[in-house]
């Protein structure tokens, strides 16, 4: 039963001298099923980062990554990979303000883009890709996250999606860009949720 080993944690400890055979088999061989069950027992971070940047099958790339720690190595996944689903895991992990702004910012993916962006807490960085970023999912995210009144009312007053508009309005606390919005908005929802956001402001 997989689940068993892997939730029972009174299983011992790997030994160093263990930790060498198993990233030798890691490394080396030839099925990618033998080199993933070495792989959730190797914990050296050098032998995982090596996995994680090397192997041939996205599935093991990944299974490395969910044992990363090391940031930089997590960065170097983040933005190399081929595989989209492995980017995901390293952006999850990913803690580094600097290298999720990188991947929020230039991930040809949408999806990693917005994992990234829900990982990030810097204001500029969450307003280059509200103002930016090519796809209305991600710009919601990074809208969702931001608090500053200025970059929001830029959003409020220039985004071309309304339900992205409405989305800044409701973060919105200053009355004259509500009333700014309630004046030029075209499209009534927008002006809707400025109006009914200025009765709470």
């Amino acid at each position: 039963n997989r689940s068993k080993q892997t939730t029972n944690k009174s299983k011992p400890k790997v030994s160093g001298a263990d930790q060498g055979t198993l990233a030798n088999i890691a490394f080396n061989d030839e099925d990618p099923q033998v080199r993933m069950t070495a792989v959730k027992s190797l914990t050296d971070q050098g032998a995982l980062a090596h996995v994680a940047f090397n192997d041939e099958d996205f599935v093991v790339r990944g299974t490395a990554v969910r044992r990363l720690t090391d940031q930089g190595s997590l960065a170097h996944v983040a933005f190399n990979d081929k595989d989209l689903s492995v980017r995901h895991e390293a952006v999850k992990r990913l803690t580094d303000q600097g290298s999720l702004a990188h991947v929020a910012f230039n991930d040809k993916e949408y999806s990693v883009r917005g994992t990234a962006v829900q990982r990030l807490k810097d204001q500029g960085a969450l307003a280059h890709v509200a103002f930016n970023d090519k796809d209305l999912s991600v710009r919601h995210e990074a809208v969702k996250r931001l608090t500053d009144q200025g970059s929001l009312a830029h959003v409020a007053f220039n985004d071309k999606e309304p339900s992205v508009r409405i989305a800044a309005v409701e973060r919105l606390k200053d009355s004259g860009a509500l009333h700014h919005v309630i004046a030029n908005d075209k499209d009534p929802n927008v002006r809707r949720a400025a109006t009914k956001r200025l009765s709470k402001v």
